[in-house]
């Protein structure tokens, strides 16, 4: 993605899984640029995007991966100021 991944990419099987893939990469691009590179990348043998958090499960099991950084997650409101999809 243009950027270091911190660690190996990790399963998530805990309490609510989905089974998908996450891998934290340091890199810096602005969100737009992180989406492309996302969209652009193969995980595990599996097209990539960037995290759509759908269940606090889900967010709990992220903030652990990446030890509370700031990130980017796949949501905006760039079609109309307000209403984040």
């Amino acid at each position: 993605l243009g950027g270091a991944a911190s660690a190996a990419p990790v399963q998530w099987t805990g309490a609510g899984s989905n089974g998908h893939y996450y891998e934290y990469i340091t890199s810096g691009l602005p969100f737009f640029s992180a989406l492309a590179a996302a969209d652009a990348a193969v995980l595990a043998g599996h097209d990539s995007y960037l995290a759509t958090i759908t269940s606090e499960d889900e967010n709990s099991f992220i903030a652990a991966l990446v030890n509370r950084n700031r990130i980017w997650v796949a949501g905006s409101d760039s079609e109309s100021e307000g209403t984040w999809k």
